[in-house]
């Protein structure tokens, strides 16, 4: 889709955050409960990370579906635009011009979050609402974590590094090798899609750690590197029994 270069600023003139009697997310066919968050990693010299998101109509009804993004809390120096309703949207575009016509029972994956760190590390939160044209209070939506951390840093004290999972896909277990400053607080923490911790093991020095996935679902999972309260790096797991 080509970039749709727009100057004008749209405001929003409707507060969009209703429940959802019509519309509910999925990410790669897990549900995002309304007002869920879904992680979507990379690393500074990312040039583009994408959000994706699978909006459904639960209703009897055709729906027009808009699209509005809300900046949470941003990265200087970052950008951000979106895709929806057969366009994509400069910065400045908050509400999408057109809908997706979504009809019941179906579910519409055209949506496109797209996020540039420009070399920038943190991590940056968007909302994105979607809700009917006709009935701006029927409506769903999730935060976007986007987490731009490099793979493994040297910090002004000590190294910080965390390898790839191996294996990866995992079907009982996984194992990283890893390097963190000496008398540090570290981590190593596992999170669904949706942000929440599964596993956490404490880390000290070097070595290797080994974590059960017996007890996780199939899908995808996102691994941390936690030094004293910051993440140093985060790289996606899948689990496949």
């Amino acid at each position: 889709m080509k970039k749709l270069l727009l100057s004008v600023y749209l405001l929003s003139m409707v507060a969009f955050f209703g429940y959802s009697q019509s519309l509910s997310l999925d990410h790669e066919g897990t549900p995002v409960p309304n007002n869920g968050n879904v992680i979507y990693p990379g690393e500074p010299s990312s040039a583009l990370i994408e959000a994706h998101i699978g909006v459904t109509n639960n209703s009897a009804a055709t729906l027009d579906v808009m699209c509005k993004k809300v900046e949470i809390s941003l990265i200087p120096g970052s950008n951000n635009t979106f895709c929806w309703g057969g366009l994509c949207y400069d910065t400045l575009i908050y509400v999408s011009l057109d809908p997706e016509v979504i009809a019941p029972g179906e579910t519409n994956t055209m949506f496109i979050g797209e996020y540039k760190p420009k070399e920038h590390a943190g991590e940056t939160i968007i909302r994105y609402v979607f809700f009917d044209r006709s009935n701006a209070n029927d409506s769903v939506c999730f935060q976007s974590l986007y987490q731009a951390y490099p793979l493994g840093i040297e910090d002004q004290k000590g190294l910080a590094a965390l390898s790839k999972a191996y294996p990866n896909p995992a079907t009982t277990q996984t194992s990283f090798n890893y390097v963190v400053e000496t008398g540090a607080h570290a981590t190593l923490v596992v999170r669904n899609v949706l942000g929440s911790t599964v596993k956490e093991v404490l880390l000290a020095g070097s070595g290797v750690a080994r974590i059960s996935t017996l007890d996780l679902s199939e899908g995808i999972y996102f691994y941390s590197l936690v030094m004293n309260g910051q993440i140093k790096s985060t790289r996606k797991l899948v689990v496949s029994h």
